[in-house]
């Protein structure tokens, strides 16, 4: 990889609008012609030019289906609910809270849409992007509706303690509604799902709690090495760890008085929390959000009764080795979930390096790699366009079936889960296919098809 796409290691968007990606010629030319359809103009400003399309976004829906969600979930619940973009305490970052649901309710009020306007604003920006044909294929996000219908209910849980909670941490220029097709996918296992927006600026966009818009901060242009990015990232850390700290303090206080909610969603936050169960909570990150979820296991694992912490395509090239190394007995399980793509990385070396040690402090429950996968592909990224488009921008792996790598990830979170919940050290059974064994320093058994077993 270059170090620009190094430097980008846990981006999501960037290459998927062929505007950071490699130098592979077949993308960048695809590229080029996307952006040539269209004569470039300033940059469109979202917020006013989805407020005023009206009709025109009706017809595009239908028009143009994309981004493409998926309607059935893997899980035995087959009816999610959302509350998006809210707070669960006024301290607390804003989040996207998916859950179990009561089938049949009838929305209430206007449908929400995927993507926020300021998001997709904030999108725009990261990329630099002053084409009217990568403004357009941006406008699908806000212009799509939210798949998970507004005002239901949470399903009364079926165990006494409620429903367990699953707290997810994005990547670099990511969001909350960038995920929004894994964390669905959790949520129908049976999880409560908070997506957080991080404020610490490694994001495309987030509100703050004053009503503030947080872009993306980039590194200066000196060289790309570890120590530079180890030290530039180091803060967001702290940040994101606080973050996660505040929200865990929400779940078990039950949003205390400073919960938020949304007109009509049955009840908001404050009923939500008093679905869950707050000693059953685990972590999930993605990329950097991985980073950020391992250093807040190890830090918050005995402030807070952690089940699990799960790290998909780990960027653990933003931790110095001292971090990654300082794993003991007793802390929060871990599992590792990494694209085949990522096995490839120049910066293996460093999840190769997180690994090892959780495997001789005894808490690495299971280290997997997905066939024909791609970082992105853990991502929404690959819904947003067809197929051989998002094959071609390297947004989904070759072959790959869309929204797989979402499905397959959940179910083996879910297993492992539901094995430490039952005292038991592996899964009684993980999803068979494309789910395979990862041995740190050893990527060839990915594409060898060495299964995974329990």
């Amino acid at each position: 990889m270059r170090p620009r796409q190094r430097a980008t290691a846990g981006s999501l968007v960037g290459l998927a609008l062929g505007l950071c990606v490699s130098g592979s010629r077949s993308t960048a030319f695809l590229t080029s012609r996307v952006l040539t359809l269209f004569p470039s103009s300033r940059p469109l400003r979202f917020v006013a030019a989805t407020k005023t399309m009206g009709p025109v976004q009706s017809a595009l829906r239908v028009l143009v289906p994309y981004p493409k969600l998926r309607e059935a979930l893997p899980g035995p619940y087959g009816c999610v609910g959302s509350l998006v973009r809210t707070r669960l305490h006024d301290t607390c970052c804003a989040a996207t809270i998916s859950f179990p649901a009561e089938a049949g309710g009838k929305y209430v009020g206007a449908r929400v849409p995927y993507w926020s306007p300021e998001a997709v604003d904030g999108l725009a920006d990261y990329i630099r992007t002053n084409s009217t044909a990568a403004t357009a294929v941006l406008s699908t996000l806000s212009r799509q509706f939210h798949p998970s219908p507004a005002g239901l209910r949470v399903l009364p849980p079926e165990r006494r303690e409620g429903w367990p909670v699953i707290v997810f941490s994005h990547g670099l220029a990511g969001c909350a509604d960038m995920y929004t097709d894994l964390c669905r996918c959790l949520a129908s296992f049976g999880y409560i799902v908070i997506a957080l927006e991080h404020e610490d600026g490694s994001g495309v966009h987030a509100a703050g709690a004053s009503g503030q818009f947080i872009r993306y901060k980039r590194p200066d242009s000196t060289p790309y090495s570890r120590e530079k990015v180890t030290r530039f990232r180091a803060g967001f850390v702290e940040q994101r760890v606080t973050e996660m700290d505040r929200v865990l303090w929400a779940v078990h206080n039950g949003g205390a008085d400073g919960a938020g909610g949304q007109a009509g969603e049955g009840g908001g936050v404050t009923e939500l929390l008093r679905s869950s169960d707050s000693s059953h909570v685990s972590l999930v990150g993605h990329s950097f959000g991985a980073a950020g979820a391992f250093v807040a296991a190890a830090r918050l694992g005995e402030k807070y009764p952690l089940k699990l912490a799960a790290l998909l395509d780990a960027w653990a090239f933003a931790l110095p080795d001292s971090t990654l190394e300082s794993q003991t007995a007793g802390q929060v399980p871990l599992v590792s979930v990494l694209s085949e793509e990522w096995t490839r990385s120049q910066e293996l070396f460093a999840v190769d390096t997180l690994l090892a040690a959780a495997r001789g402090a005894g808490r690495l429950k299971g280290s997997y790699a997905i066939a024909r996968s791609v970082h992105q592909s853990f991502s929404d990224t690959q819904l947003w366009l067809p197929g051989f488009i998002t094959e071609r921008l390297r947004m989904k792996g070759q072959g790959e079936i869309r929204g797989s790598t979402h499905a397959l990830t959940a179910q083996t979170i879910h297993a492992h889960i539901r094995a430490e919940n039952e005292g038991r050290q592996t899964p009684e059974r993980l999803p068979s296919g494309s789910l395979l064994e990862y041995l740190p320093a050893a990527a060839a058994n990915v594409t060898a098809g060495t299964a995974a077993t329990p």
